[in-house]
C-alpha cells in the first residue's frame, strides 16, 4: 500500500534532497583533497618499497578498506532517503543486537547501522595465520538455570549453541621471588591456599572470602518483584549488604592493608586494575564457583554472531560498513540519523547503542544537555590506559 502524499512530505522530501546533493559537493571537494594528501603522504613514501604503487590512490584505497572511496563512484549514495522504520539502532554490539531482538519480540520494524563488517563491537575474536585471539569476555553470568540473566541470554538465542567452562581458578601469579598464588574461585578453597601463602593476613583473608560467599549470592538481573523469582529475590537481597559496604572500596585500597608482598601485588595484577570496586570480584569469584559464570567455548564472537541470528530470524534488517555521521533532529525530538555517505534513515525512535561522548559530543553534535553525564565527563576519573598482549590458540572454531 503506497504512503498518502502530503504537501509537508514533499516540503521535508525537497529539502532533503538539497542537503543532500550540498553535502555531496562538499563530500566529493573532500575526497580530492584527501586523495592528493594520500598520494603526496602516503604513496611517495611507499614507491619507494612498492614502485607499482606509484600515483595509485585507488590501490592503497584498497589496502586501507576503501575508506577513502569517493562517494560519488561505485553505485554508492542511490537513494537520499531509506524506507522509514519504527527503530533505528546505531552499533551492532551487545546492546545494540539486543535491543534489535527486543525491538521485534515488541513487533516493530529495526534497521541497525554498523560501521564495522562484524557484529560484537567489543564482543569479538579474530584469526591471525591459524591462530584464534579472543578479545573480551572474561567470564559469562547467567550460564545455568537459577540466575536472573539466564532467561535474558535464552531470550537472545545464545544458550541454544554455546558451550560454556566453568573454572576453578580466576588466574594463577608467579611472584618474583618464585612463589606462586592461585586465585581460585570456591571461597573455602581460596582461603586453605592464602592462610598457606600469609598466615599474618588472616584477618584479611577471612574478610574477603566471607565477602566472595555472601556476594555470590546475587542472582537478579533486575529487581523485579514476581511469584516466579521469589527465591531468587531473597537470595539476593541477602547479598545486598555485603556489596554495598564494599562497593566503595578500591582493589588497590583493600589490598595495601595485606602485609604479605605476593598477595599484594597478585591480586590488583590478575583482576587487571587496582581501582575496581572490591565487590565486582568477589560476587564474580562467588557466581563462578557455583557455575553461574564461566567462559564461552570457541571465543566471543560466536556469542554476538547467535544474537544477531536471533534478531534476523525475528526480521531485523542490519547495515554493516554503514557508519552514522549524526542523528537527524527535528524540534527536540530525534526522528532518524544520517548515514557518513549521506543517505538520510527516518524513524520513530533512535536507539544510539555506543559510548556517551560519542552520542553526545558527535552524533547530537553538542545539541543536547546531559548534566548527569556532563558532570561525569568534567570530574570522573579516567580509567587507566591497558596494553593488552594476546596469546592466540591454534584451534578451528565454526566461524
Amino acid at each position: 500500500m503506497k504512503p498518502i502524499a502530503s504537501p509537508v512530505g514533499n516540503v521535508r522530501a525537497r529539502r532533503a534532497k538539497a542537503t543532500y546533493f550540498e553535502r555531496l559537493r562538499a563530500d566529493k571537494a573532500a575526497y580530492q583533497a584527501k586523495k592528493a594528501r594520500i598520494a603526496e603522504h602516503v604513496i611517495s613514501p611507499l614507491e619507494q618499497l612498492f614502485p607499482g604503487l606509484k600515483n595509485d590512490v585507488e590501490a592503497v584505497d584498497e589496502l586501507l578498506g576503501n575508506r577513502l572511496k569517493n562517494p560519488t563512484e561505485g553505485g554508492m549514495m542511490k537513494e537520499v532517503e531509506l524506507a522509514p522504520v519504527d527503530v533505528a539502532i546505531i552499533g551492532a554490539g551487545m546492546a545494540g543486537l539486543s535491543a534489535a531482538v527486543y525491538a521485534r519480540l515488541s513487533g516493530l520494524s529495526v534497521r541497525v547501522f554498523e560501521k564495522h563488517f562484524l557484529p560484537g563491537g567489543l564482543c569479538t575474536a579474530w584469526k591471525r595465520s591459524g591462530y584464534v585471539f579472543d578479545y573480551c569476555i572474561d567470564y559469562f553470568v547467567g550460564t545455568r538455570k537459577g540466575h536472573g540473566f539466564y532467561d535474558l541470554w535464552k531470550e537472545l538465542g545464545i544458550l541454544e549453541k554455546t558451550v560454556f567452562r566453568h573454572i576453578d581458578s580466576y588466574g594463577r601469579f608467579v611472584g618474583s621471588d618464585g612463589r606462586v598464588f592461585d586465585f581460585y574461585t570456591d571461597h573455602r578453597r581460596l582461603r586453605e591456599h592464602m592462610l598457606s601463602i600469609a598466615p599474618d593476613d588472616a584477618i584479611k583473608i577471612a574478610e574477603l572470602c566471607e565477602g566472595i560467599r555472601k556476594a555470590g549470592r546475587m542472582l537478579m538481573s533486575e529487581f523485579s518483584l514476581s511469584l516466579r523469582n521469589l527465591p531468587r529475590f531473597f537470595r539476593s537481597l541477602s547479598a545486598l549488604p555485603t556489596i554495598m559496604k564494599w562497593s566503595g572500596v578500591s582493589v588497590g585500597e583493600w589490598c595495601s592493608g595485606l602485609k604479605d608482598p605476593l598477595l599484594r601485588e597478585a591480586i590488583p595484577s590478575l583482576l587487571g586494575s587496582a581501582d575496581i570496586p572490591i565487590s565486582g570480584p568477589m560476587m564474580m569469584l562467588g557466581l563462578m564457583a557455583a557455575d553461574f559464570a564461566g567462559y564461552p567455548l570457541g571465543a566471543s564472537l560466536p556469542i554476538a554472531m547467535e544474537v544477531e541470528s536471533r534478531a534476523k530470524s525475528l526480521g531485523a534488517d542490519f547495515a554493516y560498513r554503514s557508519g552514522v555521521k549524526r542523528v537527524v533532529v527535528e524540534d527536540g525530538r530525534a526522528i532518524g540519523v544520517e548515514l557518513e555517505d549521506g543517505r538520510v534513515q527516518r524513524a520513530r525512535f533512535v536507539i544510539a547503542a555506543c559510548d556517551a561522548r560519542t552520542t553526545f559530543d558527535r552524533l547530537l553534535e553538542g545539541r543536547v544537555k546531559a548534566p548527569s553525564y556532563e558532570s561525569m565527563f568534567e570530574e570522573g576519573k579516567v580509567f587507566p590506559c591497558i596494553v593488552q598482549v594476546s596469546l592466540g590458540l591454534k584451534i578451528d572454531p565454526e566461524w
